[in-house]
């Protein structure tokens, strides 16, 4: 079974530190973090908020990866396995 994840963008919420909510208003997830980490904490949220954008960047270059692994005769192999599994791995499915 495929879901697709909420809308995106997602953001980090401006009133509740640490939220990450999706274009329709609705929360995402809460990132927290020890107050000696904070900076990993930002870096987690704005990993989060990057989420689909960088699902569709994947789904966007796969294709030219394997136009390229085509006329290479196998160059750019681990980039499209890597690519496909990033991609497995954010939507639960096999559809890259």
């Amino acid at each position: 079974m495929h879901i697709d994840h909420s809308a995106a963008p997602w953001r980090h919420d401006e009133t509740h530190s640490g939220r990450i909510i999706a274009a329709d208003g609705l929360a995402v997830c809460d990132v927290f973090g020890d107050s000696t980490a904070a900076d990993a904490c930002d870096a987690n949220q704005a990993l989060i908020a990057a989420a689909p954008e960088l699902l569709a960047a994947l789904r966007q270059c796969l294709p030219l990866v394997d136009a390229y692994r085509r006329l290479s005769l196998g160059d750019g192999d681990m980039a499209a396995a890597t690519a496909r599994r990033a991609i497995t791995l954010a939507t639960g499915a096999t559809d890259a």
